[in-house]
């Protein structure tokens, strides 16, 4: 089963979800070495509704990647609830990551992108 996405994304890639509009944007970062990023990664900010429709320009999260398509799943995962788990959670026998649903089942990443598992 392909992926689903349960939130309606613009083509500026923008979404709404609980009352807040949420924007992808790709842009560099500063590192915790302090330099910049070498990549434009896709970051996720929320557009204040008292604003003039501009992102916030602190993201919610960290860099979500530089593939536009893989960057707007993560960040639907982010809010609909879904965290990254520990390293310690990885999957056992594979080390794949998984991610921890709002009901706490840990789910391998690999499987929520590519439509295997449903979130």
């Amino acid at each position: 089963m392909p992926w689903k996405s349960q939130l309606v994304w613009t083509r500026d890639y923008r979404t709404t979800h609980n009352g807040h509009t949420y924007a992808l944007d790709a842009h560099s970062y500063q590192r915790s070495n302090g330099d910049w990023s070498a990549t434009n990664d896709w970051h996720l900010h929320q557009i204040p509704a008292d604003g003039d429709g501009s992102p916030d320009p602190r993201p919610l999260y960290g860099p979500l990647g530089t593939n536009s398509r893989r960057a707007r799943r993560l960040a639907e995962l982010l809010l609909l609830g879904w965290t990254r788990a520990q390293a310690q959670d990885r999957e056992p026998g594979t080390g794949r990551d998984r991610w921890r649903s709002p009901d706490g089942d840990l789910v391998a990443l690999a499987d929520l992108l590519d439509g295997t598992a449903p979130h």
